[in-house]
C-alpha cells in the first residue's frame, strides 16, 4: 500500500466537488429511475483522504453491499470516485426509497463510526428523503451529542476536536479487523517459510534438515498456533501507537512469553519459532503502529517503527547477561559480542531491509517462482546475518568458514536449487542449520505481503 501525502482541500474544491456529485448523482437517476444512495464520509476539517480515512470509507461500503443483500435489494448499478476531497459511492437500487432510508438511517445510528456516514436517499424526483420522513430526528454532533445542525452553525467545537474524534472512531471500527490482518500475514510468513525447499540445514519438504527433534508438520502446527499471538502484537502495536515507541516493547515482553507457550504447547516442547516470535511480534507491532498513526505501511516505515520500537534491545545485553535467565543469544553475546536478533532489531532488520527483501523481489521479477524466490533470498542472508543458532551448532571457525563458502557460492553466478541442494548435503553431513536466517526469512515474506496490502 503506497502512502501519498495528505492534501488539504480548500472551500473552492469542496464547492466544486459537491457539484461534480450533483451531475453524477443526476446521471445516474437518468439511467435508473430509481432510488440512489450517496455514501461519502463526514470528517471535519480540511483533509478529507488519507489512508486511514480511505479504509473506514472502503469498511463503511462493504457494510453498505451487506446490508442490501441481506435485505434482498437488487442494485442496478454502483460507481465509485477517489478524490483528496472525499471519496464517493453511488448505488443505484431497485426498490422503495423509504425501505433505502430506514437502512441507511439504521447504519448511522449504528454505532460511532455510522455518525461518520454521510449517507444521502435521493427518490426518483432527485430529491433527499429526509430522516425526519421515516421519523427520526437530525444527527447528533460528534462531540456532545446535541444535534449537528446546532453546534455546526455556532461553532460549538474547534475543528481540530472535531477532526481528532473522528480519527479516533475510525480507528477503533478497524483496529480489529486491521489486527486480524496483520497477524495472518505473520502466520502465512511463517507457513510459506516451513514449505520453501530446498533449504540447507532446515527443515523443508524433503527433509527435516540438521533437526532431528522436529519435522514439517510440527513447524506447521506451531505456525497455526501462534495466528491469534500475532495479531494480538499488531493490536499491542495500534493502542500504543500515541506513546513514546519503548511503550510498545515493554508490552511485547510478556506477550512475547504468553506466544512461546502457546508454541511449546503445540510442538509438545520443541522450540520450532522463539526467534521468529521474537522478531514478527516486533514487526506485527511496527504495522498496527505505522497504520495507527496514519502512515502508509512501506517498507521503510515498517522498519523505521520497528527499529524505534526495539531500540535499546541491544543495550540490555549486558544487564541480561547478569539476570540469571541466560539463553544462547546472551551466552553468545558474552563470549563473541555477537548481538544477534536484538542487535538486529534494534537496527530495523537491516539483513531483510537491505538484504533478503530487495533480493525476494529481484528474483520474483526476474520470473522465479515465489518456492524459488525465497529459497535463492534465504542463501543471501547467511553471510549477512549474526546468526546466533549457527553459530552455536558450528563454532567460530566452522562459522566463518560456512559464511566464506556461502559468499563464494553467491559471487559464482546464478543460484540453482541444485547447488542448494549440495548445499544442504553439507549442512546436514555438519550439523549446520541457519534457524536465525530461517527467522528472518519469514520477516522478509511479511514486509513484502504487507507492503502489498494486508487482506481486509
Amino acid at each position: 500500500m503506497r502512502h501519498e501525502p495528505s492534501r488539504q482541500a480548500s472551500v473552492a474544491d469542496m464547492a466544486q466537488a459537491r457539484e461534480a456529485r450533483a451531475q453524477r448523482q443526476r446521471s445516474m437517476l437518468a439511467r435508473h429511475p430509481w432510488p440512489v444512495i450517496s455514501l461519502t464520509l463526514n470528517i471535519p476539517g480540511p483533509v478529507k483522504s488519507s489512508p486511514l480515512i480511505r479504509e473506514g470509507f472502503d469498511h463503511a461500503h462493504q457494510l453498505i453491499m451487506r446490508a442490501l443483500g441481506e435485505n434482498g435489494v437488487t442494485l442496478l448499478e454502483h460507481h465509485l470516485t477517489r478524490s483528496f476531497t472525499g471519496d464517493e459511492f453511488l448505488y443505484a437500487c431497485h426498490t422503495d426509497p423509504l425501505l433505502l432510508k430506514r437502512l441507511t438511517c439504521a447504519l448511522e445510528e449504528a454505532d460511532a463510526f455510522g455518525r461518520l456516514l454521510d449517507l444521502d436517499v435521493l427518490g426518483r424526483d432527485g430529491c433527499k428523503i429526509s430522516r425526519e420522513t421515516v421519523g427520526l430526528p437530525p444527527r447528533a454532533c460528534l462531540l456532545c451529542g446535541r444535534a449537528a445542525s446546532f453546534c455546526a452553525p455556532a461553532r460549538s467545537h474547534r475543528v481540530t476536536e472535531l477532526y481528532e474524534r473522528a480519527q479516533e472512531i475510525l480507528a477503533d471500527t478497524l483496529m480489529m479487523g486491521r489486527a486480524r490482518s496483520i497477524g495472518l500475514l505473520a502466520q502465512k510468513s511463517l507457513i510459506q517459510e516451513a514449505l520453501v525447499t530446498p533449504k540447507p540445514g532446515l527443515v523443508d519438504q524433503e527433509n527435516s534438515g540438521a533437526h532431528r527433534d522436529m519435522d514439517l508438520s510440527v513447524l506447521l502446527d506451531s505456525a497455526a498456533a501462534l495466528g491469534g499471538c500475532f495479531e494480538e502484537a499488531a493490536r499491542i502495536g495500534i493502542s500504543l501507537a500515541r506513546l513514546e515507541p519503548a511503550a510498545t516493547m515493554r508490552a511485547l515482553r510478556p506477550w512475547g512469553l504468553k506466544a512461546e507457550g502457546r508454541m511449546f504447547e503445540a510442538t509438545g516442547g520443541v522450540n520450532t519459532h522463539k526467534g521468529a516470535i521474537y522478531a514478527l511480534g516486533i514487526l506485527c507491532a511496527a504495522a498496527g503502529r505505522v497504520w495507527r498513526r496514519d502512515k502508509g505501511l512501506t517498507s521503510e516505515a515498517l522498519f523505521d517503527a520497528a527499529s524505534q520500537i526495539a531500540a535499546d534491545e541491544a543495550a540490555r545485553l549486558p544487564s541480561l547477561m547478569v539476570s540469571g535467565d541466560i539463553t544462547n543469544g546472551i551466552r553468545l553475546f558474552a563470549a563473541t559480542g555477537a548481538t544477534g536478533a536484538r542487535g538486529e532489531a534494534a537496527a530495523g532488520f537491516p539483513a531483510v531491509r537491505d538484504g533478503a527483501l530487495p533480493q525476494l523481489r529481484r528474483y520474483l521479477r526476474d520470473g522465479h517462482s515465489l518456492n524459488d524466490a525465497i529459497a535463492y533470498a534465504l542463501i543471501h542472508l547467511i553471510p549477512l546475518v549474526e546468526d546466533t543458532s549457527l553459530m552455536k551448532r558450528a563454532g567460530a571457525g566452522l562459522y566463518q568458514e560456512v559464511q566464506a563458502q556461502v559468499e563464494a557460492l553467491l559471487a559464482r553466478g546464478p543460484l540453482s536449487l541444485g547447488a542448494i541442494r549440495a548445499l544442504d548435503r553439507q549442512f546436514i553431513a555438519r550439523n549446520l542449520s541457519p534457524g536465525g536466517c530461517a527467522d528472518l526469512l519469514a520477516a522478509a515474506c511479511f514486509a513484502h505481503w504487507l507492503e502489498d496490502g494486508p487482506p481486509n
